[in-house]
């Protein structure tokens, strides 16, 4: 209603689920993530891969894949956010060297098969799980793994 009634309907969609994402972040000329927390932001990290500029709260998580070499971080604020995001549309050349330069990193630094080995090590040459002053045996381990 309120993109509606704000006459926005024409700049505005909102899509519901997505399970092809990739080509979303094809059509996009900047991909946009709003928040007061992350982990490992594996948003940035798709959009990164598609070449797709990345503007993000300056957050942890968010601060580990990106630097003014590689997207613009911003206090999350809407007017700031709305500044970035004029910035980045008004400079094809800026989105261009950031998208290049996210790619140049996410490819080597963040590779698919490397995340899916250190994953691989966590859940599975890990049998025993500290929490707190308990020990999870690895015979539980095997159930969840199973």
């Amino acid at each position: 209603k309120y993109i509606h009634s704000s006459g926005l309907s024409d700049k505005v969609i909102l899509l519901g689920h997505v399970s092809a994402m990739d080509t979303l972040y094809s059509i996009s000329d900047i991909a946009v993530l709003c928040s007061n927390a992350e982990g490992q932001p594996y948003f940035i990290l798709e959009a990164m891969q598609a070449l797709c500029p990345v503007i993000a709260s300056d957050v942890p998580g968010n601060q580990e894949l990106l630097d003014s070499n590689r997207g613009l971080l911003i206090k999350p604020h809407p007017q700031v956010l709305a500044r970035a995001v004029d910035y980045l549309l008004e400079d094809r050349p800026k989105r261009d060297q950031l998208a290049q330069n996210a790619y140049d990193y996410v490819s080597k630094q963040h590779r698919l098969e490397d995340q899916i080995h250190i994953l691989s090590g966590i859940y599975l040459d890990k049998p025993f799980t500290k929490m707190e002053d308990s020990v999870i045996a690895d015979h539980h381990a095997e159930h969840i793994i199973a």
